[in-house]
Formats: structure tokens, C-alpha cells, sequence
């Protein structure tokens, strides 16, 4: 059974770092990424999370140090998102809920607001995404609150992961209309909640799903 599992271990990394090289990433940051990743699965915790950031650095012609110093904070910040999701009553986050926690705690978005959207989402997909939403939401410049009451609410009234995945877009044309941002949430917020579904993981459900917001 040892000698299975080393064998796993080996091919793992094997495979890890063959994809980075096929992504264009030179071997030796390959290699370097590869340990953060196996690392960080180790410890239970979503490795793809660890090579994707890689691949974005290396697209955006990030140097090679300050990648792999991303993906060394990105794994300490995985760790503290899971252990901050289970003081939040969330015990058995799912890899992609945890790299969404990620996301949205280095954004500024408290806890009990990520929570109250993991509960809202229908699925572990849905939650995953929505955090990352939220996130992108306030790199947009609606403030944290704001940005995860309008994924909570868009999962509550009953949109689709399709729906919410437009807000950061709805929020954009708004914003190109010249609503400021603090109006820009107010009007979404508005829209979602004109009709009312109630669904997610309280398992309570009333009215027809409603429409997805629109910007005239």
C-alpha cells in the first residue's frame, strides 16, 4: 500500500508539472510550482487552485520569483479560508468553496457574509462561484457587504449560477452609464429582490424563479 501510494505521489507530480510546461511555464518554475501544489494537497486543500494562479501569473508575464511567492501566499490563504469556513459552521467546504473563501477574504468579505452565501447557493458549484463573484464585485468598487448581499439575494430570489455569473457585467454597464457604485449596488439589489423566490440549502422555495436583472 506504501509503495501504491508513492507511486500515486510520483505520478501526480508527473502530471502537475507536465501540464504547467504544456501551459508554457519554463521546467524550472514548473518544478518550483509543482512542490507548492502537491504541498498544498497534502493538506487537503485544492492544488488546481495553485495552478491556476501559476498559469494566470505567467500569462500576465508575472517574473518568476513573485509567482512563486503568489502561490506560496495563495496556499497559507487556502489553509486560513478553510479554517475560518469551519468556525463558521462550514465543515466539509468543498476545494472550490475553499479557493472561493480565498478569493473573497482577501477582498475584505467577512465571514458570515461568505457563509450566508454558501448557504444560499443550491450547490457546492454555485457557492464556489458566487464567492468569486462577490470578489470580483469589489474589485468593480461596491464595497464587501454589498457585493455578497447581491450574490446571497440573487441565490435566495432563485437566479441561476448563470445569472449571478452577470452581475460583475450588469454592475459594468451601469458603471458605464455613469451610476456611481454605492447606487450601482442599490439598483441590483433592487432588481433581484422586485420578485421573490426563496431557494438554496434552506430548502424552503415560494414563487417562480425570477428574470435576470436588466440594464436598459
Amino acid at each position: 500500500m506504501i509503495v501504491l501510494a508513492l507511486l500515486m505521489m510520483v505520478q501526480q507530480t508527473d502530471s502537475t508539472r507536465a501540464r504547467l510546461q504544456a501551459r508554457g511555464l519554463p521546467a524550472d518554475l514548473a518544478a518550483q510550482v509543482t512542490v507548492v501544489a502537491q504541498q498544498t494537497a497534502g493538506q487537503g486543500l485544492p492544488a488546481q487552485a495553485i495552478v491556476d494562479k501559476a498559469v494566470e501569473g505567467f500569462y500576465k508575464h508575472v517574473p518568476p520569483s513573485r509567482i512563486e511567492a503568489a502561490v506560496r501566499d495563495l496556499s497559507q490563504r487556502l489553509g486560513r479560508a478553510r479554517a475560518e469556513l469551519r468556525s463558521g459552521g462550514v465543515a466539509d467546504a468543498s476545494g472550490g468553496v475553499i479557493a472561493g473563501s480565498a478569493d473573497a477574504s482577501a477582498q475584505g468579505i467577512a465571514r458570515g457574509d461568505q457563509v450566508a452565501m454558501i448557504h444560499a447557493a443550491p450547490d457546492d458549484e454555485s457557492a464556489a462561484s458566487g464567492l468569486s463573484v462577490a470578489a470580483a464585485l469589489v474589485v468593480q468598487g461596491i464595497d464587501p457587504r454589498t457585493s455578497a448581499q447581491l450574490v446571497t439575494s440573487s441565490f435566495a430570489h432563485g437566479r441561476t449560477l448563470a445569472q449571478v455569473l452577470d452581475l460583475p457585467a450588469a454592475a459594468r454597464a451601469l458603471q458605464v452609464r455613469g451610476t456611481s457604485t454605492t447606487e450601482v449596488g442599490r439598483q441590483l439589489l433592487d432588481g433581484i429582490s422586485a420578485a421573490g423566490t426563496v431557494t438554496g440549502r434552506t430548502g424552503v422555495t415560494a414563487r417562480p424563479v425570477v428574470p435576470p436583472v436588466r440594464v436598459p
